[in-house]
């Protein structure tokens, strides 16, 4: 890992850290921010995917990933919390005012635990699929509290990084 904070890169963000995947895996990369308590946003990139997470105080509070897999409307939609009517209705309304979508739902009147429960399910997925990265790059940036209308995530870190790294054990056994 190297902190570029001090004489880094030209345009690198103070106090940044970043790395290859390969010599660290993502949950050692997860596990230290965690034990750190930092605050700030963190980026794993491979081969045109990026999975963001972001902490506070050590406790990650969203993530978010461009990977089509993994999405919080899907989730809500196969858990019958939402119809798939709503969820278009709710998607364009996102767009157009680039507000999180868990904060629209919310707005549209879907319960808080449907969207929490939906924002942990990504989050663990997301969890699992870093752990089957085989290389890439991550960056943490420390920065700002998250804002304070996140669904915060009740979730453990160390059981989700166990539950990846078993997947990723499977996804080996199986190749």
């Amino acid at each position: 890992m190297t902190d570029t904070g001090h004489g880094g890169a030209p345009g690198s963000a103070a106090g940044a850290l970043e790395g290859a995947l390969g010599p660290f895996v993502a949950a050692d990369v997860l596990q230290f921010l965690r034990l750190a308590g930092v605050s700030g946003r963190l980026e794993f990139r491979r081969a045109g995917e990026c999975i963001e997470v972001a902490f506070a105080h050590g406790r990650p509070v969203w993530a978010r990933s461009n990977a089509r897999a993994v999405r919080l409307g899907d989730v809500m939609l196969h858990r019958g919390w939402i119809g798939a009517e709503a969820l278009a209705a709710a998607l364009v309304d996102q767009r157009l005012r680039r507000e999180k979508l868990g904060r629209v739902l919310r707005e549209r009147g879907i319960a808080d635990e449907h969207v929490g429960a939906a924002v942990g399910e990504v989050f663990r997925r997301l969890v699992c699929l870093l752990s089957l990265w085989p290389d890439g790059r991550f960056r943490f940036v420390p920065g700002a509290e998250p804002d304070p209308d996140d669904v915060p995530l009740e979730l453990e870190l160390e059981r989700l990084i166990l539950e990846g790294l078993h997947q990723a054990d499977l996804a080996l056994d199986a190749s």
